[in-house]
């Protein structure tokens, strides 16, 4: 042996598969352990021997990868073994020690190797023929129940999850309708409210002015016939002072009385100062000719007076027309606060019903879909546990066959 070299032998176990896992018994490891020391030791041995140098830390990479990958196969290939020999078991639990050594010989063999057959064990090979393919069998099935379990419990979540989803956008949908019916319901309240305040106030102006307009109206209609009576009286007295003087201060008496009962308005200063101003004229004057110089005086105050019933008259026309206009509105608008008062509870009652759906549905949804991932993570084990297994028993299923073949 060249110095530097180690070669260590360790047994994995019998062909009838008596040993244990490499590795995973307390010899494996400390076999395991014992090597690497041993690697270790050689290294520093090396090292010391060696003139030193200095290795790129890539190159000491690549190399720890080459390692792992190897003890990754190894790990593998052992892996392989302990299912082949799982499998020989339990094809051969009732078969007889014989068949059963056959069965490990067989299994243990490696495929690139020559097969050695025994053909006076032929009725064996016929006998391992017939449990493997039964194992086989049986493998399939479970294989077949461990999907077809991983499909249904899929499927179950995939369908909770549609079902949730819609009764989300069902949900989604009624609060949108409720929010829209709750903002009209808003609206028809304040619209209620705006025409109930302007009747309020409406009806308070109207109340309190309406008798000032009507008392204003009344006395200014009462003087236009006082005044027309005025100015048909000097009129006629004008008229009379170029017939004959005395004929025209008769009437001086009657007029003062009619000049004295004009009353000014307290509401209309300019009326009531042109008033003032005539009474003043005529029952301070004798005259005719002062007089008769008042009537385009009076005529104005007529004009005067009849412009101010028409402003009355509109201003109560106006209250009046806003005020009923206000009362159409206020009732108007109350309906349809009922109405839509009445569409947001409907709105709301929808939106809470399609919310109580969605909370019942996304809790099955979430038992659902954790159902599925609980048994997918057992399932992915299962599947590969199940195919390794599979593998196995085909490749012990070709030996026998080919052993058969050669006994043929």
């Amino acid at each position: 042996m060249r110095q530097g070299e180690h070669v260590i032998y360790v047994s994995i176990g019998d062909a009838q598969g008596r040993g244990k896992r490499f590795g995973e018994n307390r010899l494996g490891k400390a076999v395991l352990g014992g090597l690497a020391l041993i690697v270790c030791a050689c290294l520093l041995v090396s090292s010391a021997m060696e003139e030193r140098k200095y290795v790129p830390f890539s190159s000491v990479l690549a190399v720890w990868k080459e390692e792992r990958a190897n003890i990754k196969k190894l790990e593998m290939q052992l892996a392989a073994k302990e299912v082949k020999k799982d499998m020989v078991n339990k094809a051969s639990v009732h078969l007889g020690a014989e068949d059963k050594a056959i069965a490990f010989q067989l299994a243990a063999q490696p495929i690139t190797s020559k097969l050695a057959v025994d053909c006076a064990k032929k009725d064996s090979y016929d006998i391992l023929k017939n449990a493997f393919t039964s194992l086989a069998s049986n493998i399939s099935a479970e294989n077949a129940t461990l999907y077809a379990k991983d499909q249904e419990l899929f499927a179950a979540a995939a369908e909770a999850k549609e079902k949730w989803l819609t009764a989300e956008s069902k949900y989604r949908s009624a609060e949108s309708d409720q929010k829209s019916a709750k903002e009209a319901a808003s609206y028809a309240r304040s619209q209620y409210d705006f025409y109930e305040s302007a009747v309020t106030q409406g009806q308070s102006e109207y109340d309190s002015v309406k008798p000032q307009l009507d008392s204003e109206k009344s006395q200014l209609s009462g003087e236009l016939p006082i005044l027309q009576q005025i100015k048909t009286l000097i009129s006629s007295m004008n008229g009379a002072e170029q017939k004959a003087a005395p004929a025209s201060l008769m009437h001086v008496g009657k007029l003062k009385t009619l000049v004295l009962s004009l009353a000014p308005p307290a509401r209309n200063k300019m009326i009531a100062k042109q008033i003032t101003h005539v009474r003043s004229v005529l029952a301070e004057t004798n005259t005719v000719g002062t007089m008769a110089s008042m009537l385009s005086v009076i005529d104005g105050i007529v004009t005067h007076i009849q412009t101010r019933i028409t402003e009355i008259n509109n201003d109560v026309s106006r209250m009046e027309g806003d005020l009923n206009s206000n009362k159409e509105k206020r009732e108007s608008w109350q309906e349809k606060v009922v109405d839509l008062s009445d569409a947001a509870d409907r709105a709301e009652n929808k939106m809470n019903s399609a919310g109580l759906v969605r909370q019942q549905l996304g809790g099955d949804h979430l038992v659902k879909q954790q159902e599925y991932e609980d048994n997918h993570a057992t399932f992915l084990d299962e599947a590969e546990k199940v195919k390794k297994q599979s593998n196995a028993i085909s490749v012990i299923l070709h030996k026998i066959e080919d052993a058969l073949s050669q006994c043929n």
